[in-house]
């Protein structure tokens, strides 16, 4: 039990002295916010940035959205989600690139301005957004959340997919549908102060990701590095093909999709409706 302590309070130090080193040495620098819903590339755009900026990323986020918020009854207090947010936001330091699942609020819209902080939003097709997370949570690390406990509770792996697209277990809803969480972010699409990136021209338009992302930014910035950092290796919740569980809908799943508002979702994302 000491050892513990004296462990968190050894690291509590070195963080404390690495983040006065970090503030001397960026004083003056842009904050940047790399936002979206889960599995859209949060990390694949941060480490393109954090490769290419003067910028770096401490690896720290917020991450406040429909699946980590529901807590088993009794085992977490629950905490406004507003507080939360400001809070990671007010911990933001000059020259940091802080990434996250922020859903929007005027709120939270208003005080990432007031604090100077560039956001950006990344979209990506929900269909893959689906696939890619039931991927990632066949290989997650447990978390003590009423969704994922759900996932791994249950055992046919097109079932696993279905709960994460309607919400629904057993005739519960235990979270959103994938619609509603989705739509959660829309906001930022008109908020002037973020700007949106589509995670499907990173892949296969990244030379012209990179002339708005650096007018956006107004600094300098390297098209070498930042096409370097656009690499699978670095981001450590990229699913390799031989990892992948699931890779397709059923038919099934696809009219259950459009059951849910699944085709309005993809026209005002500009995708091609199912």
């Amino acid at each position: 039990m000491i050892k513990k302590v004296l462990f968190r309070q050894k690291k509590k130090i070195l963080r404390t002295y690495r983040n006065y080193i970090f503030k001397l040495v960026h004083k003056g620098q842009d904050k940047i916010f790399v936002n979206s819903i889960q599995k859209a590339g949060t990390h694949f755009l941060t480490n393109a940035l954090d490769n290419a900026l003067v910028q770096k990323n401490l690896g720290r986020g917020v991450y406040d959205h429909e699946l980590t918020r529901k807590w088993p009854l009794g085992s977490r207090e629950n905490i406004s989600t507003t507080q939360k947010v400001k809070k990671a936001i007010n911990g933001f330091l000059p020259g940091e690139i802080f990434r996250g699942h922020v859903e929007y609020s005027d709120e939270i819209s208003s005080y990432l301005k007031q604090h100077g902080i560039k956001s950006f939003l990344i979209i990506r097709n929900p269909l893959d957004v689906l696939i890619s997370l039931a991927n990632w949570w066949e290989r997650h690390p447990e978390i003590e959340v009423q969704a994922f406990l759900t996932f791994k509770k249950i055992k046919d792996p097109v079932e696993r997919v279905t709960f994460l697209m309607t919400g629904e277990y057993n005739g519960e809803q235990i979270v959103e549908n994938l619609v509603t969480r989705y739509q959660k972010y829309l906001e930022w699409l008109d908020d002037n102060n973020c700007h949106v990136i589509r995670f499907e021209d990173l892949l296969e338009n990244p030379e012209e990701c990179f002339k708005e992302i650096k007018a956006f930014l107004n600094a300098p910035l390297h098209l070498g590095e930042f096409l370097e950092g656009l690499t699978p290796d670095k981001s450590k919740t990229f699913t390799y093909q031989r990892m992948k569980v699931h890779k397709t809908l059923t038919d099934d799943q696809l009219l259950k999709f459009k059951n849910i508002g699944g085709n309005y979702l993809l026209q005002r994302l500009n995708y091609s409706e199912v």
